[in-house]
């Protein structure tokens, strides 16, 4: 069995995906009052909008908490060993990869170029077939992991 060298773990945040449940939660309770004539104040023409637009919002919402989970369950650790390494992607042997680096993706306003809205760092392992696996820097620590992977690359 191969030695485990490192694990890196993702940080995962489920702040998101409790807030899309409470307001999904108090948008069909809304919907339901609104529809059973709990309230008043809410009569005619005005309680088929609301049900048309607070059904429509909820099925936007359920849609967001769905792919929001299934986001959460995608990000799995990264474990590297002696000489392979496994991710969400699957095992890649230390000897498939070409290279591995940082890169800086920056995007730039469509207004003025030298304005950069957003900055991010991403992991790219190219693999020789020419796929590329990514990892981003906010679910994992990336100077850590692409120490142990270039080590290891040397070795091989």
């Amino acid at each position: 069995m191969e030695e485990l060298l490192y694990t890196a773990e993702p940080t995962k945040s489920y702040s998101t995906l409790i807030a899309l449940i409470g307001i999904l939660i108090g948008l069909i309770v809304f919907v339901f009052l609104v529809e059973t004539k709990k309230i008043k104040g809410i009569t005619g023409t005005y309680r088929q909008i609301a049900t048309l637009l607070g059904g429509l919002v909820a099925l936007i919402l359920f849609a967001t908490t769905l792919f929001t989970t299934w986001n959460l369950h995608t990000i799995q650790p990264v474990k590297l060993y002696e000489t392979y390494m496994e991710s969400f992607h699957g095992k890649t042997p230390y000897k498939e990869i070409q290279r591995a680096g940082i890169y800086n993706d920056k995007q730039q306003s469509f207004i003025n170029a030298q304005v950069t809205i957003r900055e991010d760092n991403l992991l790219a392992v190219e693999k020789r077939d020419k796929k590329v696996m990514l990892f981003a820097e906010e679910n994992y620590d990336l100077k850590g992991l692409i120490q142990v992977i270039r080590k290891q690359m040397e070795k091989k």
